[in-house]
């Protein structure tokens, strides 16, 4: 592709692209998120957990990633395909960015040694870790919004070029975060000759009121048996196997060095407790070489991250990785000294923060001494790659160009940002300048059409019931102007999901069945078995998703729920009917297939389940707390191991039967072996 350049001095920006093997990410899930898909995996209520981390973890917690939709029809059959990207580069360094995938920074290459020092993935292949499912490994990722990876982690991002403070070019990428209400952007600058490259970020709050706000970068690293991430601390939060978070020394506990991440028996995280005025950290191989990240002091968290050992963790690294070759590890960043915390940002203001990335090379003996001797020596050798004072500097510059109006556009983001903004203007609701970080009507699109609608004209749009709604709303600028609206099924569902998200499940029911009396959809009925379901009532919730998949039998998001709910309440024989009367094309999903096969052999059928086992049999979707598969497993064979192509299980400590009672109850699983 021919480049596109704006040059100053020997830096450059221009576009480019990326060619490897592809999964297509498939169209959004058109079911709302409703079923409280984020809940923390972490008791936080440990007297021994200081305040500030319990209070920051009770503040802004969310349950569900509405109004964002989820992204679930991806599949694991790859095709040589390309991917649009951005280069930044100097005489030292080479930094690519994807900013139609999130922003991540997908390579940084030191450009005298040809070393790149970040992992950049072989291929792209969604899998469901993020907050709205699909999310990808490698590079630099900066989640922002909540906890776990961003819902813009596969989507797109505004991105420009903008003059930098020497007027070198600067990448800058903003969106506006429906999570929370608020803009957050990334200028990306590497000046002529400069041996780092900066990442200025920035999270405003355009609103009247206080907003919560997260922001975490992860950088993934080369894993090798002598990679050592070294920074500043003696104490950190480890999440345990009981799911607790403690206090513990680090690096070193129980006989592991937990600074070598190839060493954890399995998948572990270390929040590290590192000084604030200089927070740090670098991922160093057995010649003492890598990559070295410091941050200005608002960017206050580091955290380690281990895949560990385990046969089931290094599956889940060839899932990621595609060729089952490449071992990585991360050391992460953030606004808070765990990942389950938020900070406040005042109305019309903005928490910021500059990052440097480099390359660091510190005398190996002193990397791989004692933790004491390799926390001074990095950091000493971190004075010569960046000091303290050059990011204070370099962070006060980028603050004097938020405001400076991009001049050449590389992607374009969402219209939600566009939509928000004409809502403050009719809500007078004054913006702060965001000139630096626009959201014109030209992005507006069909997902915000019927809301700029209602905007307009105070009625949403004539919608066929038996379309699902394109898109949702938060807020209560948006329920009151529903609310005035004119009564149709639409207007009643949509307040009901509104309801829903807020977990107001009482005032979410009777919307709903508003929406139904109305006229019936598949989407309200679906909806209202989510509400039974929450309130313990598995047989009403069968009965009521039952009607909704009749009312849609094509749709194959609707018919995974449907099935997936009669399976968890023991409804069978209603299961197999449920798709019995789907479509074959329906029954071709990996997941359809797997719960008839579960629902079958339990019922006595012991032929559905060979055509699944019998090869290797994959599940697109698989999150790391599912055992449907191993479900399926032991149903048929109770006294075989499970092999290891089945293996996802990240708690080592867990065996086969053991596993199988703490979920199902030891009658259950007894129940299962006697099939």
């Amino acid at each position: 592709m021919a480049r596109v350049e704006q040059e100053s001095g020997r830096s450059a920006l221009y576009r480019d692209e990326l060619s490897m093997p592809v999964a297509s990410l498939g169209p959004a899930n058109p079911l709302p998120p409703l079923k409280g898909l984020m809940e923390v995996p972490v008791d936080l209520t440990g007297s021994d957990l200081p305040r500030r981390i319990r209070e920051g973890a009770a503040y802004g917690a969310l349950k569900t990633s509405m109004p964002y939709l989820i992204r679930d029809a991806y599949g694991r059959d790859r095709a040589p395909g390309t991917i649009p990207a951005v280069v930044l580069e100097n005489d030292v360094l080479r930094a690519t960015f994807v900013p139609s995938l999130g922003g991540r920074l997908w390579s940084l290459r030191h450009r005298p040694t040809g070393r790149d020092l970040l992992f950049s993935n072989s291929v792209f292949q969604p899998v469901n870790f993020g907050v709205c499912n699909a999310w990808f490994a490698g590079g630099v990722e900066w989640n922002v919004g909540t906890h776990g990876h961003s819902p813009a982690t596969c989507a797109p991002l505004h991105s420009a070029a903008v003059t930098g403070p020497d007027g070198s070019p600067v990448l800058r990428m903003w969106e506006f975060d429906r999570l929370h209400g608020t803009i957050f952007s990334f200028s990306a600058w590497l000046p002529p000759g400069s041996p780092v490259l900066f990442v200025h970020g920035r999270i405003l709050n355009p609103g009247d009121e206080t907003a919560p706000t997260y922001c975490w970068a992860n950088a993934a690293v080369p894993e090798t048996d002598r990679v050592r991430i070294v920074t500043p601390a003696s104490r950190a939060y480890w999440t345990s196997l009981e799911r607790t978070l403690d206090s513990v020394p680090f690096p070193a506990r129980d006989g592991v060095d937990y600074s070598y991440p190839a060493r954890a028996a399995f998948s572990t995280e270390n929040y590290c407790e590192v000084p604030e005025e200089r927070p740090w950290a670098a991922a160093l191989d057995e010649s003492g070489i890598g990559l070295a990240q410091a941050s200005t002091p608002a960017l206050r968290g580091r955290k380690t991250f281990a895949w560990g050992n385990t046969v089931g963790c290094r599956h889940w690294q060839s899932w990621l990785t595609g060729d089952g070759q490449d071992r990585y590890c991360e050391f992460q960043s953030g606004l808070t000294t765990t990942q389950y915390e938020h900070v406040a940002v005042e109305p019309k203001d903005a928490c910021s923060w500059t990052e440097a990335y480099g390359l660091l090379q510190v005398d190996p003996e002193l990397v791989h001494g004692d933790w004491p001797t390799a926390v001074a020596a990095v950091e000493r050798r971190l004075d010569t790659l960046v000091t303290a004072t050059a990011l204070d500097e370099a962070h006060r510059a980028m603050e004097t160009i938020t405001a400076r109006e991009p001049h050449e556009f590389f992607t374009r983001g969402s219209g939600w940002g566009a939509l928000e903004r004409r809502r403050a203007d009719a809500a007078s609701v004054v913006w702060p300048e965001i000139t630096g970080t626009p959201f014109g009507d030209d992005t507006l699109g069909d997902e915000q059409a019927p809301w700029l609608a209602l905007l307009e004209t105070g009625e949403l749009p004539a919608s066929d019931v038996a379309d699902a709604p394109l898109s949702y709303v938060t807020g209560d600028d948006w329920r009151a102007r529903l609310s005035r609206a004119p009564r149709s099924w639409l207007t009643e569902y949509l307040l009901g999901a509104l309801a829903h998200a807020r977990h107001d499940l009482a005032t979410a029911e009777r919307y709903y069945l508003r929406s139904i009396g109305l006229e019936s959809s598949a989407w309200a009925l679906r909806a209202l078995a989510l509400v039974r379901q929450a309130e313990g009532d598995e047989a009403g919730a069968v009965q009521v998703i039952r009607q909704a998949c009749e009312l849609a039998p094509r749709s194959l998001p609707l018919a995974i729920e449907g099935a997936s709910m009669m399976l968890a309440a023991d409804d069978l024989p209603g299961c197999l009917r449920l798709l019995d009367n789907l479509d074959d094309a329906l029954l071709e999903n990996p997941r359809l297939r797997l719960i008839r096969a579960i629902a079958a052999k339990t019922l006595g059928d012991d032929t559905s389940d060979a055509a699944v086992l019998a090869g290797e049999f994959t599940l697109p979707t698989m999150r790391s707390s599912e055992i449907l598969l191993e479900r399926l497993w032991f149903l048929t064979f109770p006294d075989r191991p499970l092999p290891d192509r089945y293996n996802f299980r990240w708690n080592p400590l867990a065996t086969d039967q053991a596993m199988l009672e703490n979920i199902y109850g030891k009658a259950t699983v007894a129940g299962d072996a006697a099939h």
